[in-house]
């Protein structure tokens, strides 16, 4: 619902859904899904839609890879770990992917 606002361009509406579902989490003493934790900015409280309020890329870390999403709005940065050998890469014997 709060996608199909930013991408309407109504931001504060959006930013009011994204409220009321962080409250109704905090009231019923929930754990935050992972969609709130990973596709909202915790700053702005904005969805992260990519190409619209935010950029995705893939960094390098050492054996590992990183997901770095920054917020086109506020420019915060998020950053997760991606481990290697999930997401359908296929490692041989001897490491390589």
């Amino acid at each position: 619902m709060s996608i199909d606002m930013v991408r309407e361009g109504k931001l504060d509406l959006a930013r009011e859904y994204i409220d009321e579902a962080l409250k109704l989490v905090k009231r019923f003493r929930l754990e935050k899904p992972l969609y709130l934790r990973r596709w909202v900015c915790s700053n702005c409280l904005l969805p992260l839609v990519p190409g619209l309020t935010a950029r995705v890329r893939l960094e390098p870390h050492g054996k590992d890879t990183r997901v770095v999403i920054t917020c086109l709005i506020c420019g915060y940065i998020h950053r997760l770990q991606v481990r290697r050998g999930c997401c359908g890469t296929k490692t041989n014997q001897n490491g390589i992917a």
